[in-house]
Parts: structure tokens; C-alpha cells; sequence
């Protein structure tokens, strides 16, 4: 009889677990056709409130400014009750235990616990479960009954450990949306701008352009990537423009001012301003070029009045009122000795938002607002007029009469009469605030990015078909406690070797279905820089070059060695109980035999020559013969 109910309680355990494992399978298939993060957790709310036999629930999460929890998305929850209960103070009792201390509630008796919420809803019992992830609270899993229903222990860990679950999901897609949105707005800027945008690697070559370069170089984009950056430059200054380059890397930032030439031969003059940057985890350098073809023709005849060359009232006619100064998309200027405008064309005065007559004969130094750049500025001219040398490229912040700033870039050269007398200072303006604006955000953008990428728990890898890793997070190192892996590393040098060929057929697969992420998770072992297993997960997507081709993988790694070590665990224990469970039921069966007060002798050895190998774990590979005095018994 004891033997009848242990065997049924047996059952009715693994019942449980069966029904367990079944929902959690359930769960995860179901959220892996998830689209968005809300169509996600309705999935598992929907699930988990099926599962339970309860009547809804809802998923909150936490707004730590206004110190409330806001509804996210809820099942079957009357309005009334939702209307009530769509914001939570997070500090108000009972649910501040849940929101500040991370302890579950689990109520059979709802309507003491919160009458208000009872009368809406007309719920009995609650288990109200702290999403947690990185040690951090950020919402909670909520289900309802309107029938008293006591949690047993099994029902309350296996809550608790999709509410952790959750919180880990929660944050692993809003980093996924995160990146996809920066990745659009990097993109629409690469897109929109109007400077060629160049992004060079190590060994000189472009590896992304933007398509107003494309347009403008005459070149398809393939052309373009993949080419040195040297080989856009004519001939007869690419030696040059490789020792201007040399000298940039060695300040980290400059400018190089060299034309390139287009496909079919035609020259753009241009400026181009060079920095070091990252993109990805590469090194690079990243160019930005300004036309300035027509300020070069402004520049030539500013040159040739330098020089005194021939008729020079003509030179001075074509400054003032010729059509390139006054068709021209850059500013020009002139002011005296003492710093007043003498003259200006039209592109200048609309760049500053004035009239030519409220600025003729006012001091630069005034109307352009100036006050910290007032002593740079006033030596650049300084400069100009003891070596006779012009200045170019003088950055300067301006503020306009309407409070709106503007970075402009100007250069001084200096303004002869027609006897060849220096009467003050002339030049170009250009308003660079888009570009310098557009420079801002590039570099913002990676260094959010990086951020995301290297403030996760998990790690991030990008393994070309190679098979050596491209990019590597740096909590890879961490996870295996190791400061020895490199990019350029084979990614199966790190593989536990009897899982390799399982791993590689999992990336091959993803491959040849041309799905975005692999069916599954796939798990794998690894050694740590102590010798331990560690075991990962891996969640893949293919990596593809600028033009669609799949190259590789992008690898997001998740160690799961407590995981596994806690199955292990429970492994051995279960074999250790199994083993105590049959010795028992071995001298139970024995102590029955004796207690038989009708039983001979011989019904005793027999009944214990069947009973002692059932104790044993090869009970089938067991012989047993019991000797009393000369006479021997064999089953």
C-alpha cells in the first residue's frame, strides 16, 4: 500500500514537471515569433496566465524619475481595474516590496491586501514577481485569480524564474532597438549629407562611403570601396598628399587640401578635414571634404592681385563686381587698417542676416560679437601684414543679432592699391556650422555604440567565414577570465573540441537558410584561462558587407555555467535519492517478510534472495545465494 501512494506521488511529480517543461517550451517557441517587445510579453502573459488557470494579469515597468510603474500590456483585466491600476507609486505599501526590495508577493487573500484593487477587479489572489535583471528592478510580472488559490513551492520558483527571464529579454530587445535606431540615424546622415565622407581604414583603403561622393567622383560604389584614398588624387600631388596624411595621423587630426579627380578626368577642388575615429572596433580615419572649387577661383585672382600682376584696376573691377563674387556661395570681404569693411559681396551679407549698409565702415572685431577669439583673431592679421603671407582656415564662433550662433572658417590676405600700397586685408568666409555639426554626431554616435556594446553582461563577436574573429566586446575576456584573445584569433582556438563540429553546423545552417538569427540558442563549451568549463550560449546573425553578401556571423554570447552547474547538481542528487529509495524499499520489503509470523525459513531466503537485488542499480546483473549452515539457496 505505502508502495502504491509513493508510486502514485511519483507520478504526479513528474506530471508537474512534464507540464513545466511543456510550458516553457510553449513560451519560448511562441516568443521567438515575437516582432516587438510588447507583442513579446503579451505572448508570455497570455501563457503563463493559461498555465496558472487564472483569470489575467498584467506586466509593469518601472519609471525611475516619477517613481511609478506604468502598464505595459495586460490580459483579460477588467477596464475599470486597468483604469485604476495603470500607474503604481513604487514606494507606496504593499508594492514597494516588490519595486524597491525584490521580494515576490504571493497573496491567497487579495482583498485584505489591497480592498481598493479588490473592489475594481474582484480578485482573490495575486503573485506579484520583481523583473530583475543585472541586480536591477525594472518592472513586474503580475497574475490574478478570483478564486483563493495557495502557490505551491514548485509553482513559485518556476514564476520567479520567467520573471527573471523577462527582465533579461526586456533588456536584450531594448538594446536591439536601441542599435537598430542609431544605426538609422547614422545612416540618414551618411546619406543626407552634402561633404564627401570618406571612412579609411589602416592601410589607406575607403571602406564606406557616403552618395554624394559616389555622385560627384563619377565612380559606382564598388569602384570606390576597396580603393586607396591616394589614387583620388591626381598624380602629381598624390606624394604630397600621402605626407600630408603621415603628418594628420601623427596629430591625430588635420586638414589636407588637395583636388581630387573624378573618373573622367575633371579636377574638384576640395578640403578635406581628416580625424581618428573608430568604426566598429577598427581604427580608422575619417575624411570629410568641402568643395571649394569656387573659392579656389576666388583665391587665384586674389593671388594674382598679390603679385601685382597686370592691370590691376581690371583685378580690382572683377573683385568687386564680377559675376564669381557675386554668384559665389562663399563670403567675401574687405576692411581697412583699422579693422572697418570697405566692402563685401551679396553671399556675405546673407550669411550674417544684414544689409550692406549696417555693415560698411563697422569694425569686424564689433559686428561679428567677438570677445575670446578677439586676441587670435587680432594677431592672425598682425601676422599677415609683418610677413605678407596669408592665413587660411581661422575657425571662429560667431554670435548673430538674433542669438543664433554660427562656426565660420575664414582666411586674411592682404589688400594693395593700385600702386601697390597694402591699404588692409581681404578674404573668404565660409559658414562650416552643418559640417562641424554633422563631425558632432559622427563621433557621438560611436561612442554610443561603444557604450552599448561595452556596458552589456554578455559578449558580442563577429567571426568571418575565416573562421577568426573580426570584432571581439571586451566582456568575452571577462567571461573567460583570459587577456590573451585577439582579433585575428581562429574562433575555434577557444571551442571545447568535442563541440566544435555541433557549433560550426549551426552557423553552416543559418547560412544556407538565409535567416536573420539561427532556429535556436545554441550551447556550447569553452576552457577559461584557469582550465574550467565554461559553458555559452549563442544567438546568431549573419554579417553582411556593404552590398548584402553574407561575410560571417555577429555572435551575442551568454554564459550559462551556473545554469548548467545547478542541473548537474540536481542530477546527482536525484541519482543519490533513487539509489536511498530502492535500499529502503529493499529492507522495507525484508522487515515485511519477518513480521510473517506463518512464513518458514525457507519463505524468508526466498522472499530476500528476489528482494536484495532490486536495491542495486544492475539489479538484472546481480546474483545472489544465501548459505545456512551446509545448505545453499539460489533464487
Amino acid at each position: 500500500m505505502q508502495e502504491s501512494k509513493n508510486n502514485r506521488l511519483s507520478k504526479e511529480n513528474e506530471n508537474l514537471a512534464s507540464r513545466e517543461y511543456k510550458f516553457l517550451y510553449n513560451i519560448i517557441k511562441s516568443a521567438n515569433e515575437a516582432t516587438d517587445i510588447e507583442q513579446l510579453l503579451k505572448i508570455i502573459l497570455d501563457a503563463i496566465i493559461k498555465f496558472m488557470n487564472f483569470d489575467g494579469g498584467g506586466i509593469y515597468l518601472v519609471n525611475e524619475k516619477k517613481r511609478i510603474a506604468e502598464v505595459i500590456c495586460n490580459v483579460d483585466l477588467p477596464e475599470d481595474f486597468i483604469n485604476m491600476a495603470v500607474q503604481i507609486n513604487i514606494d507606496d505599501p504593499p508594492y514597494e516590496q516588490v519595486f524597491n526590495r525584490g521580494i515576490p508577493i504571493f497573496s491567497e487573500n487579495y482583498p485584505e491586501m489591497d480592498p481598493k484593487f479588490f473592489i475594481q477587479g474582484g480578485f482573490q489572489s495575486l503573485a506579484s514577481i520583481p523583473l530583475i535583471t543585472k541586480q536591477k528592478i525594472i518592472g513586474t510580472l503580475n497574475i490574478a485569480s478570483k478564486q483563493r488559490y495557495e502557490f505551491s513551492i514548485d509553482e513559485k520558483e518556476l514564476l520567479e524564474i520567467i520573471a527573471r527571464e523577462i527582465g533579461t529579454v526586456i533588456v536584450k530587445m531594448n538594446i536591439e532597438q536601441e542599435l537598430k535606431e542609431n544605426n538609422q540615424k547614422v545612416k540618414v546622415l551618411f546619406e543626407t549629407l552634402q561633404e564627401f565622407l570618406f571612412i579609411i581604414n589602416s592601410e589607406g583603403n575607403i571602406i564606406h562611403t557616403n552618395p554624394i561622393a559616389i555622385s560627384r567622383l563619377n565612380y559606382s560604389k564598388e569602384e570606390l570601396i576597396g580603393m586607396n584614398m591616394i589614387k583620388l588624387y591626381p598624380v602629381e600631388f598624390q606624394e604630397k598628399a600621402k605626407e600630408s596624411i603621415a603628418d594628420i595621423i601623427n596629430n591625430q587630426e588635420g586638414i589636407c587640401e588637395f583636388p581630387f579627380i573624378t573618373k573622367n578626368g575633371e579636377l574638384i577642388y576640395v578640403e578635406t578635414s581628416i580625424s581618428m575615429g573608430k568604426w566598429g572596433n577598427e581604427n580608422v580615419l575619417i575624411g570629410i571634404s568641402h568643395d571649394i572649387s569656387k573659392r579656389k577661383k576666388i583665391e587665384e585672382i586674389l593671388k594674382k592681385k598679390e603679385k601685382k600682376i597686370t592691370d590691376l584696376k581690371i583685378l580690382e573691377s572683377e573683385l568687386r563686381y564680377g559675376l564669381i563674387l557675386e554668384t559665389s556661395n562663399e563670403g567675401y570681404y574687405e576692411v581697412d587698417l583699422d579693422g572697418k569693411f570697405k566692402f563685401l559681396n551679396r553671399t556675405f551679407c546673407e550669411m550674417f542676416e544684414c544689409s550692406m549698409e549696417e555693415i560698411i565702415d563697422q569694425n569686424f572685431i564689433q559686428f561679428l560679437g567677438l570677445t575670446e577669439e578677439i586676441e587670435n583673431l587680432s594677431n592672425a592679421f598682425k601676422d599677415v601684414f609683418n610677413t605678407g603671407q596669408p592665413k587660411n582656415d581661422i575657425q571662429i564662433e560667431i554670435a548673430l543679432k538674433n542669438d543664433i550662433t554660427k562656426i565660420i572658417e575664414t582666411s586674411i590676405h592682404l589688400n594693395n592699391n593700385s600702386e601697390g600700397h597694402i591699404v588692409g586685408y581681404c578674404g573668404i568666409v565660409r559658414d562650416i556650422t552643418n559640417r562641424k555639426i554633422a563631425e558632432e554626431k559622427l563621433k557621438e554616435s560611436e561612442k554610443i555604440f561603444r557604450n552599448i556594446i561595452e556596458n552589456t553582461r554578455d559578449a558580442i563577436i563577429i567571426v568571418g567565414f575565416d573562421g577568426r574573429f573580426k570584432y571581439i566586446s571586451p566582456q568575452l575576456g571577462t567571461i573567460l577570465k583570459r587577456n590573451d584573445i585577439h582579433e585575428g584569433d581562429l574562433f575555434s582556438k577557444y571551442i571545447y573540441k568535442d563541440d566544435l563540429e555541433y557549433l560550426l553546423q549551426a552557423f553552416k545552417n543559418a547560412t544556407i537558410k538565409g535567416k536573420t538569427f539561427i532556429d535556436k540558442e545554441v550551447e556550447f563549451r569553452t576552457i577559461d584561462g584557469n582550465g574550467k568549463i565554461i559553458w555559452l550560449t549563442s544567438i546568431t546573425k549573419n554579417y553582411h558587407d556593404d552590398s548584402g553578401n553574407i561575410i560571417g556571423f555577429i555572435v551575442l554570447l551568454t554564459d550559462i555555467t551556473e545554469d548548467k552547474e545547478g542541473q548537474q547538481k540536481l542530477k546527482e542528487s536525484e541519482v543519490i535519492l533513487r539509489k536511498k529509495y530502492k535500499e529502503l524499499n529493499c529492507l522495507y520489503g525484508i522487515s515485511k517478510l519477518l513480521e510473517n509470523k506463518e512464513a518458514t525459513l525457507e519463505d524468508i531466503i526466498s522472499g530476500t534472495l528476489y528482494i536484495i537485488p532490486l536495491a542495486w542499480e544492475l539489479s538484472n546483473e546481480i546474483y545472489i545465494r544465501i548459505i545456512v549452515s551446509t545448505k545453499f539457496f539460489d533464487p
